[in-house]
């Protein structure tokens, strides 16, 4: 019987430096048939089109090896593959597995994607390939290498189980660029990785709408532990594809050292259905938080895409939150919950968090019942401003709204608006004993910026809205 530890070396691969695909596939397939076993690449530059693992197959990149995916759309055939929440049409992945045990990729080499053609204008349309996806796998084992660009989510584990990550370093700049996207999985270990993302840095997902409620598998039982978030759009995303359950969460001793969103993202909508439960987010420290330490958004993608299809409405119990020992420098609330009216998210606790600096004011908790909440610091400034726009762009001719908000109780606030320059388009005082919220609206026609300030004796505040040229739909 041929041992299931038989090697198989890469040391004559037929291409190396760019000159043409290298024979790794082969390699993999000549071990799988073998029993399994290690598939070593060697220090060097290789490059490959689409890869697929098999039982039994640990994927090895020495120190030194990079393992090069163009961006040719004709070496990765359209398929069938899980995506956000349901089954549909995209490229195949760079690296996969299907229905595979004991499947690893290891080593302290660096798997980079071509993503010209995937990140152009009208992406959308191209049915972009996920970097790694494992779909029906059980005991899956990613550790120690780097990954450098994906044309789409980096890392996808996909109604597969005993899933261990650890050792990660992956830099992933563009859209729909997730870290690692848990969907459906029971059982996981996230620990020791470094993600650099374009979008959501670690997501809990299981299904969408219908088509997850039937599958009804939860992604269940995770610990995620000693991992940075440079940048993205969220520490810790849950949904929004969530219909068939997310349970038993807890993220732990994690940093964030540039810019997330939100720390902690629940996220759903009314025809999302299953259910939110049991998830602990605990020492946490976060340069910035844009939006929130902890935001509950139940109405997420509501109008723009869900609600056209006149879905079937399946509400999301929501319960047993708990966010401690976060600190974040700054953002715009300490905690943004709002829940659904209709059944609204049960037993929160917030315990032992510190915003150092809430840009907006006041945290927001409305329809949520039994929050729990102790030694919140969260100071806020003189004046909170902001725009309708949460980056503060406009296309010309578009009307933009500042709002204003006052921590100050007494006093004359003098508000001015002006075209970044001299010109002063509004000019007003508010009595903030009788007003503390107010809206400044302007436009213009032409590309450039308009300023508001706010003066109240000492204190000044300013906030530039930006206006640009009509921007290409992609």
């Amino acid at each position: 019987m041929k041992s299931i530890l038989a090697l198989v070396s890469l040391l004559s691969l037929s291409a190396f430096s760019g000159e043409g695909l290298s024979d790794i596939q082969s390699r993999i397939d000549a071990a799988a048939k073998s029993g399994g076993g290690r598939v070593t690449v060697p220090a060097g530059e290789w490059q490959t089109g689409p890869l697929r693992l098999a039982s039994g197959i640990e994927l090895h990149l020495e120190d030194g090896a990079r393992l090069v995916f163009p961006d040719d759309p004709d070496l990765y055939p359209m398929q069938e593959v899980a995506f956000e929440g349901q089954v549909r049409r995209q490229h195949q992945p760079l690296v996969s597995a299907i229905g595979a045990t004991n499947v690893s990729v290891t080593g302290r080499g660096t798997f980079e994607a071509k993503v010209g053609y995937w990140h152009a204008p009208g992406y959308r349309k191209r049915g972009r390939p996920q970097f790694f996806h494992f779909g029906n796998c059980r005991r899956v084992t990613l550790d120690g290498f780097r990954i450098r660009n994906s044309p789409n989510w980096t890392i996808h584990m996909f109604c597969t189980d005993d899933v261990t990550i650890r050792n990660l370093d992956v830099r992933c700049k563009g859209p729909n660029t997730d870290g690692i996207d848990l969907e459906s999985v029971q059982g996981a270990l996230i620990e020791n990785c470094r993600l650099d993302q374009g979008d959501d840095g670690f997501c809990m997902k299981s299904g969408r709408n219908r088509e997850g409620r039937l599958r009804a598998r939860p992604t269940r039982d995770v610990t995620i532990r000693n991992c940075t978030v440079v940048n993205g759009h969220t520490l810790l995303g849950i949904g929004s594809e969530l219909s068939g359950g997310i349970e038993n969460i807890r993220l732990e001793d994690c940093t964030v050292e540039g810019e997330v969103w939100r720390v902690l993202f629940i996220k759903t909508n009314p025809a999302r259905g299953g259910y939110v439960r049991n998830v602990t987010v605990r020492n946490v420290k976060a340069a910035r938080a844009k939006v929130a330490i902890f935001e509950i958004m139940p109405d997420y993608q509501w109008k723009t895409r869900d609600s056209l299809t006149n879905p079937e409405i399946v509400r999301t119990p929501i319960e047993g939150v708990t966010v401690e020992n976060v600190v974040c420098d700054e953002g715009w609330y300490a905690y943004a919950l709002r829940g659904d009216p209709e059944l609204p998210p049960r037993d929160m606790a917030i315990r032992n968090c510190e915003m150092k600096l809430s840009f907006r004011g006041q945290p927001i908790a409305k329809d949520v019942v039994g929050l729990k909440v102790e030694g919140l610091r969260a100071p806020e400034e003189p004046f909170s401003v902001w725009c309708d726009d949460p980056d503060s762009l406009y296309t010309c001719g578009q009307k933009a709204v500042f709002i204003v908000h006052s921590a100050l109780t007494s006093g004359i606030a003098h508000v001015r608006l002006d075209n970044g320059g001299s010109k002063v388009l509004q000019e007003f005082d508010v009595n903030l004993a009788a007003k503390r919220d107010f809206t400044v609206e302007g436009t213009r026609d032409e590309p450039g910026q308009l300023q508001l300030t706010v003066t109240c004796g000492k204190t000044v505040k300013r906030w530039s809205a930006t206006f640009s040229p009509e921007r290409t739909v992609q």
